[in-house]
């Protein structure tokens, strides 16, 4: 069995409830939609049903369950107007508020990307931002600011599961072509 997330401590510490704003963490996630936080986030948690949703900040109309974001024990998961996904907390290096939202920074160097996470609300934002930064500030004390390097068969299967859920893009099909030429000609060099 997987040892506990450090991350849920500091979620305790830092991430409280602001109904209000449709920020529900731990028992106040029973006021939430769930008919329609599982239909449009159960496709992007499915890989990880193992983990136990611990937030959840709901920004759709009517608190729907339709848009916003979701805290795992090991990651968020968002659904955004225009973009959804997922990714690693132990991969946040940086959380910065904005008009409407968190920017999160994930990774580094190449692999560095950012995500806006639309928080409207004072409070949720508030209290958002702060756990956000407490994560990141974790990373960087405890884990040596280093990003934990996955197996080649680590990364096969996150593959697989991309493209079994369809998200694997057609670009990332084209690059993984490219790298299958590439391999084949160094075997045969």
């Amino acid at each position: 069995m997987d040892e506990p997330s450090p991350y849920d401590a500091l979620l305790a510490k830092h991430l409280t409830s602001v109904p209000q704003a449709r920020l529900f963490v731990g028992d106040d996630l029973s006021h939430a939609h769930w008919p329609g936080v599982s239909r449009k986030f159960g496709p992007i948690l499915e890989p990880y049903a193992e983990e136990s949703i611990l937030a959840l900040y709901d920004d759709s109309p009517f608190g729907r369950g339709a848009k916003g974001f979701v805290v795992t024990d090991r990651r968020v998961a968002y659904v955004q107007q225009g973009s959804h996904g997922q990714f690693p907390l132990e991969d946040v290096r940086k959380a910065d508020p904005v008009n409407h939202g968190i920017r999160v920074q994930v990774g580094v160097g190449e692999g560095r990307r950012s995500v806006l996470l639309r928080v409207d609300e004072w409070d949720a934002q508030c209290a958002v931002h702060g756990w956000l930064e407490a994560v990141a500030s974790y990373n960087k004390t405890e884990r040596g600011g280093s990003l934990r390097i996955i197996t080649a068969d680590q990364a096969l299967a996150r593959l697989e599961v991309l493209f079994n859920t369809g998200r694997l893009k057609e670009e990332h099909r084209d690059r993984l072509r490219r790298l299958v030429n590439r391999i084949a000609k160094s075997k045969s060099s």
